[in-house]
């Protein structure tokens, strides 16, 4: 496979692109965005709108309707992901879901809804997306899919129309999204993945409403709301897919969500590592920088170790999302459970190899472990992901 790990020159030209930028426009003054207390005033427009301009926020657009790059791959927006968390993973996450919501329009979508959508998509620089699936009482079921799960948000057809009602959480750029990709309950007599559907709803809609910004420990540069619909009336012309198939629509979007999360936890990681190793060349106690200091050099080891570990997963994960490899659900899985002990692993070393300086909040360190901490209750729920691969393995014993 280590051919695989060999970047084409389109790849690496974005991998690179984005590494500047990242350095140039998104690290500096990050931690101490953080801690704008007002979630209005955090918002880093400034980055977004610079980033657009630079394609990234545009990246997954096809060509064809204007996007910037013919052959832009999965691995590729895995590599900007990657680059842009290693600098903050709030201002990462904005792009990242931009990226998996217009793929899963382009792979969805009608043709008059693509044209319409991309038209508005790349006039706005300060134009995002976000999946409005998560609600108060079902989190980890959309992974899980006890009997009798559905989502408590509904739509019911009314002539041309469908009426949307019930309240999402947790809602990654759900207070400044353009569009929301809402999953409802369509048919209660069926199953869940026969009784969703995808609705694409504008965020002038009436009865669309944010509601809560939720406070978080880490990525604090994207902000997390409340969506609420309180007869929201969306035209049967933004269903997103077939009515009752919508889990079929969005499985493209699930294994996106899956590379770019591991983009996003390699970056975290790396950042850590690399705050660690600095602190370690310069520190000096008992006359030697403690990098020399047997103690210290054996965590670095162990966190070079895991933040590698991530790195392979991605890459093999993309390649079985390309095709060059066949693709293992089960694998998906795993990678995404081990990638997030991983990430909080190096993030908790980091500090340690910091010492008191790690947990300052002036200091990295401690951000490194704040942003860790958030993937255990993101994508499903941690442990969600070990459970769905035991199911996987029950199944095969059948």
């Amino acid at each position: 496979m280590a051919s695989d790990l060999i970047l084409d020159d389109r790849t690496r030209a974005w991998q690179t692109r984005a590494r500047e930028f990242a350095r140039e426009r998104i690290r500096p003054g990050a931690l101490e965005r953080e801690w704008i207390q007002d979630p209005n005033e955090r918002m880093p427009w400034d980055i977004i709108e610079a980033g657009s301009r630079a394609g990234f926020r545009t990246m997954g657009v096809p060509p064809r309707y204007g996007g910037p790059d013919p052959e832009l791959s999965p691995l590729a927006a895995a590599l900007v992901i990657e680059e842009f968390a290693a600098a903050d993973p709030g201002v990462a996450s904005s792009f990242n879901h931009v990226v998996k919501e217009i793929r899963q329009i382009a792979r969805a979508g009608t043709e008059e809804q693509k044209e319409a959508f991309f038209a508005e998509f790349l006039a706005d620089d300060r134009y995002l997306t976000g999946t409005a699936m998560t609600e108060p009482g079902h989190g980890s079921d959309r992974w899980l899919q006890p009997d009798g799960f559905h989502f408590d948000t509904t739509a019911v057809r009314d002539g041309e129309d469908w009426v949307i009602n019930g309240r999402k959480h947790c809602i990654t750029s759900g207070n400044e999204a353009g569009l929301l990709l809402v999953q409802a309950t369509t048919d209660t007599s069926k199953e869940y993945p026969e009784a969703t559907t995808v609705f694409m709803v504008r965020r002038n809609t009436p009865g669309l409403r944010r509601g809560v910004v939720h406070d978080k420990l880490g990525l604090r540069l994207v902000n997390n709301t409340e969506v609420i619909f309180d007869n929201c009336r969306v035209p049967h012309s933004q269903v997103l897919g077939e009515v009752n198939k919508g889990i079929s629509n969005v499985s493209g979007f699930m294994h996106d969500n899956d590379l770019l999360s591991l983009g996003m936890k390699l970056g975290i990681a790396r950042a850590a590592y690399e705050t660690a190793l600095d602190h370690a060349k310069n520190r000096v106690q008992g006359n030697t920088p403690i990098i020399a200091h047997q103690a210290v050099g054996l965590k670095l080891a162990e966190m070079a170790a895991h933040v590698e570990m991530i790195r392979s997963q991605m890459y093999r994960l993309a390649a079985m999302l390309e095709g060059r490899e066949v693709f293992d659900p089960m694998f998906m899985e795993l990678a995404t459970w081990q990638s997030v002990e991983s990430v909080f692993h190096v993030a908790t070393l980091g500090v340690h190899v910091c010492g008191c300086r790690g947990v300052w909040l002036d200091h990295p360190a401690q951000k490194h472990l704040r942003d860790a901490l958030v993937y255990f209750p993101n994508d499903g729920n941690h442990t969600t992901h070990l459970l769905v691969a035991h199911r996987m393995m029950m199944n095969d014993c059948r």
